[in-house]
């Protein structure tokens, strides 16, 4: 069982977000993100993916290659298989909000602070979903 977060995936969703945001506010040029901006996302990049893994530490230890991170899951036996894609799936979120908190941080820190305190509602989702076991079967 992995957990695979694809870098383009993620990055090209940081461009929509920043530039939507951008166009709302009247400030495309200021706000929003581009491939340009390489440098700097992948330092946020490898700071997001480092959250990521202290969240799931326990579980898994990341493998990064240049243009993913494969969590391999190092799950008990009891714990519920269906749940793998609803966690994929709050991973890939947390990583983009706090991309996007990362980068609001650089060009509007006012609003990263409220980013940020939505994704802590996608850690605890993440966390409950890492705990959820069988209950026991007694023989």
């Amino acid at each position: 069982m992995n957990i695979e977060i694809i870098k383009k995936d993620i990055l090209h969703e940081l461009h929509r977000m920043t530039g939507h945001l951008g166009s709302k506010l009247h400030a495309a040029e200021i706000l929003a993100s581009t491939p340009d901006d390489e440098l700097r996302l992948n330092g946020m990049w490898s700071n997001v993916v480092s959250k990521l893994a202290n969240i799931i530490g326990h579980y898994s230890t990341p493998v990064i290659y240049d243009e993913k991170v494969v969590f391999p899951l190092h799950m008990p036996p009891n714990w519920r298989e269906e749940h793998l894609s609803n966690l994929q799936l709050q991973c890939q979120v947390y990583v983009q909000n706090e991309l996007y908190a990362s980068w609001l941080d650089c060009v509007k820190p006012d609003m990263a602070a409220f980013h940020r305190s939505l994704n802590a509602d996608t850690q605890i989702a993440i966390t409950h979903l890492l705990e959820l076991r069988k209950p026991p079967v007694r023989t």
